[in-house]
C-alpha cells in the first residue's frame, strides 16, 4: 500500500518524494521555489524589455545613417576632386571642426603637406604623434599664428634668407616631394 501511495505521489509531483510534501498542501520549500521562479520570470521580462529598447535605438540610428546627406554647394563642384579621403562629419559634436593643428587647413595633421615639407627640411621633428623643434623643445605658441607660421618665422630668422629665396626653398621641397 505504501508503494502505491509513493507511485501516485510521484505521478502527481515527480520531485515530491524528495520534498516530502503531499500534493495540494503548500509547504515552505514549494513557496520558496515559487518565489524564485517568479523572480526569474521578472528578470527575463526586464531583459526582454531592455532588448526591445536597444533594438529601437539601433533602428533609429540605422535610419539616421541611411538618410541622404546634403550635397556639396555648386561653388565646390567646379573644383577638381582631391585624391585624399574626406573625413566624416562629426555628428556627436557638430561644433567641432576638423582642421589641421599645424596649418589650420581642412585636413588632419598626418596629411599636412606643410608639416611634411618642414619635417623633410629638418625644421621640426616628430616624437610619437607630436611635432617639436629639432632640439626637442615644443613649438612656441603665438596667438593668431599657426605652428607652421611660427616654424617658418624661426627658420627664416636663423637662415637670414630673403622672403623670395625662402619661398623658392619651400617650393623646391614641394616639387621634389622630399
Amino acid at each position: 500500500m505504501d508503494m502505491a501511495k509513493h507511485t501516485s505521489l510521484e505521478h502527481a509531483n515527480p520531485f515530491g518524494k524528495y520534498l516530502g510534501v503531499v500534493p495540494g498542501t503548500p509547504s515552505d520549500t514549494s513557496m520558496k521555489l515559487e518565489q524564485a521562479v517568479a523572480r526569474l520570470t521578472d528578470t527575463i521580462n526586464l531583459q526582454v524589455q531592455h532588448s526591445k529598447q536597444v533594438d529601437q535605438c539601433l533602428a533609429t540610428m540605422q535610419s539616421y545613417m541611411n538618410q541622404p546627406r546634403p550635397s556639396a554647394p555648386a561653388s565646390n563642384a567646379a573644383q577638381p576632386p582631391m585624391n585624399r579621403r574626406i573625413p566624416p562629419q562629426n555628428h556627436v559634436n557638430p561644433t567641432y571642426s576638423l582642421s589641421c593643428y599645424y596649418c589650420r587647413g581642412p585636413h588632419q595633421i598626418a596629411d599636412c603637406d606643410n608639416a611634411r615639407i618642414h619635417l623633410n627640411l629638418k625644421w621640426i621633428k616628430q616624437f610619437d604623434r607630436y611635432l617639436h623643434l629639432p632640439d626637442g623643445a615644443q613649438i612656441p605658441r603665438i596667438p593668431n599664428k599657426t605652428m607652421k607660421d611660427v616654424v617658418e618665422e624661426l627658420n627664416k630668422r636663423m637662415l637670414r634668407l630673403s622672403p623670395r629665396i625662402f619661398k623658392l626653398l619651400i617650393l623646391n621641397q614641394t616639387i621634389l616631394g622630399r
